[in-house]
């Protein structure tokens, strides 16, 4: 119909605009505090990707993510993310002088990717945080395809320091029985 062809010409458009916005730093972070409830301590933060586009206006994450992991876009954006992420909490810790950490999700297509650990371990050297310093959440979702494999990356990211977080648990199909067998720090 019309109107199915005029949403699929919309999502090229988006699609190549991200490319675009990609190269041209039109892409920021913006930190959301993580905050102790009782003390109202600021303990970390997470890392938010937003887009504003100058066509367009706001682009959701919700719109633009799921369209970069069809693509495989996901793996560039989720490093330039990474990399953006701990310059800037290493740069803050050390103005600081205070042990913040920084949350970063990570996209089933990223965890997947073979070069993923080696990434990490790389985009970190470079940006001198110290891996406890980093707390990667991976979605509920994510450990229902390929739950040996993940489950193998996620206890070797832990042995190499780094902080795992399950995110948006109880939102799939999951069952407390096996988080026992997950290397978790947050749920």
């Amino acid at each position: 119909t019309h109107d199915l062809a005029r949403s699929n010409q919309t999502e090229m458009a988006i699609e190549q605009a991200l490319h675009l916005a990609f190269k041209r730093n039109g892409l920021q972070i913006f930190y959301q505090p993580k905050v102790n409830i009782e003390t109202r301590q600021v303990l970390g933060f997470e890392a938010l990707i937003r887009w504003f586009d100058p066509v367009y206006g706001t682009i959701a994450p919700d719109r633009f993510i799921p369209m970069a992991e069809t693509t495989g876009y996901i793996i560039k954006l989720g490093e330039w993310v990474l990399q953006q992420a701990c310059s800037d909490m290493q740069r803050l810790r050390l103005e600081s002088g205070l042990d913040y950490r920084v949350s970063v999700n990570v996209s089933p297509r990223q965890l997947e990717h073979p070069d993923f650990i080696t990434m990490t371990q790389r985009v970190l050297a470079a940006s001198g945080l110290p891996p406890c310093a980093l707390e990667l959440e991976i979605t509920e979702s994510m450990l229902l395809h390929h739950l040996d494999q993940v489950v193998e990356k996620m206890r070797l990211l832990n042995r190499m320091g780094f902080y795992i977080a399950l995110d948006d648990f109880g939102t799939g199909y999951s069952s407390l029985s096996y988080l026992r067998e997950l290397p978790l720090h947050k749920l």
